[in-house]
């Protein structure tokens, strides 16, 4: 039995689940042009595809959408998929388009019954370097999703 994966390389925390990403105001770091990163909710929306899948081909007409918000460290995540079966793993991984990297974020704790479409829920990030790289540079991550049929 193959694995199938919904993702949006490189940016399904990027570009695609950025796309639609509302941030907080931010104010301009003293002595510098680039503004400073807020400490206050960030949040973070993509649509994926698995015909965007890097390394193991993904199914290639399933579609999922990640909504996300970091605040403090809790990475809070509503997920909704299609054309595929309900995931056995979903994670934020390291790297921008077309990377195949290491997983950075863990969702899912256990497989989800066949009738479910969709979740939500809250991990506990304890890596602040991990989630300062989410706020300042979504385009370096990208999530997915996984399952066994």
């Amino acid at each position: 039995m193959s694995i199938r994966k919904i993702a949006l390389p490189g940016l399904a925390l990027a570009a695609g689940l950025l796309g639609a990403a509302v941030l907080p105001p931010v104010t301009a770091q003293a002595g510098s042009d680039r503004p400073a990163v807020s400490d206050d909710e960030v949040y973070l929306a993509a649509g994926l595809r698995g015909a965007n899948e890097v390394g193991v081909p993904g199914d290639r007409d399933g579609r999922a959408t990640a909504a996300i918000r970091i605040k403090g460290s809790q990475v809070t995540f509503a997920l909704r998929w299609n054309r595929v079966d309900p995931p056995t793993a979903a994670h934020i991984h390291l790297g921008g388009r077309g990377t195949n990297g290491d997983v950075k974020v863990d969702f899912l704790a256990k497989a989800l019954p066949r009738t479910v479409l969709g979740i939500t829920g809250t991990v506990t990030v304890n890596d602040a370097a991990l989630l300062t790289a989410l706020r300042e540079n979504p385009t370096g991550f990208y999530a997915n999703l996984h399952n066994g049929v």
